[in-house]
């Protein structure tokens, strides 16, 4: 089913990429100023500001030995790469100085005084906000039925069904994901002809074991929601081939006008090499008909080695 679907054999920009790698030298960085060194190659995975960045959870640590090791080493699995051999024992040393530096400053950011008002003015536009649900732990996916109701997906592997009065439903059924990472239930999308056929369609990490070790995937299915149950579901792409990774799955759905359906599969970590080969699926925007079979006027169908 999934043979020959590619459009695109380039990087897909709407994908997360890791930490700039493409753009990492190949000799250690000597004595350039710290806050370049953030700039250039933490910034865009971990914000413009180290300031912003340590306001988080420190999972593996936040003193100056963990957060050198944490510099040096990396996580690959879950995205972080390492550094060491790219930055000399001198910045990853001084990387740590500075993000403790700037530790000392993160009340800055926790707001005591909430707002007086939903309705904010700026630069001549007028907001409001609402609050559509709460209770949710990484909301990720969002759409609206024609009734006005939302489904609401939480990473952690949650659809929820929304009503107008703000009463949230968990839909039961829905396909096991690999909530690890940045995996997860990722996106949701109505088919455009929603309202007669009642099709929605998610993305989300699928998984598989070789043994003792976890093999992950982007997923694409379809199905229907009744009595608060996923039904009717039908699996449409897998992306191949599975990788050790647990982070860049992608992947958001959308329609064209004429009804064929295009979504992103993250590099699963390996933008050096997926994207720009098209025998395999990841690091790309895929192109198929709404029931997941291959439109013929694709690209690179019949061009091997295209899958």
């Amino acid at each position: 089913m999934y043979k020959k679907i590619m459009i695109v054999g380039f990087i897909v920009t709407a994908t997360l990429s890791i930490m700039s790698l493409n753009t990492a030298p190949k000799k250690v960085i000597l004595d350039e100023p710290t806050e370049k060194i953030y700039t250039q190659y933490c910034s865009s995975c971990h914000g413009e500001k180290v300031e912003a960045f340590v306001d988080r959870v420190w999972k593996h640590g936040k003193t100056k030995p963990e957060l050198v090791a944490s510099i040096t080493n990396g996580y690959n699995d879950m995205g972080m790469p390492t550094w060491k051999g790219i930055l000399s024992p001198k910045d990853i040393d001084k990387l740590a100085d500075l993000i403790i530096e700037n530790l000392a400053g993160v009340e800055q950011y926790k707001f005591e005084n909430k707002p007086k008002s939903n309705i904010f003015v700026s630069e001549g536009i007028t907001i409001k906000l609402d609050t559509i649900a709460t209770g949710l732990e990484s909301p990720w996916g969002f759409a609206q039925l024609p009734n006005k109701d939302y489904l609401i997906s939480d990473r952690k592997g949650k659809l929820y069904l929304v009503d107008q009065k703000r009463n949230k439903t968990e839909i039961t059924g829905i396909p096991e994901v690999m909530a690890k990472g940045q995996g997860g239930l990722l996106d949701i999308a109505l088919h455009p002809k929603f309202a007669e056929n009642g099709w929605v369609y998610m993305s989300y990490s699928k998984f598989k074991m070789d043994g003792s070790t976890t093999l992950t995937s982007t997923g694409i299915v379809r199905g229907k929601i009744k009595n608060n149950m996923w039904v009717e579901s039908q699996e449409l792409f897998e992306s191949l081939p599975y990788t050790k990774t647990f982070h860049h799955f992608g992947s958001r759905i959308t329609f064209d006008k004429k009804g064929f359906m295009f979504f992103s599969v993250g590099e699963r970590g390996m933008e050096k090499v997926f994207p720009q080969e098209t025998d395999n699926d990841n690091g790309k925007i895929h192109r198929l008909h709404d029931d997941g079979t291959v439109p013929k006027d694709n690209p690179f169908v019949g061009k091997d080695p295209a899958k």
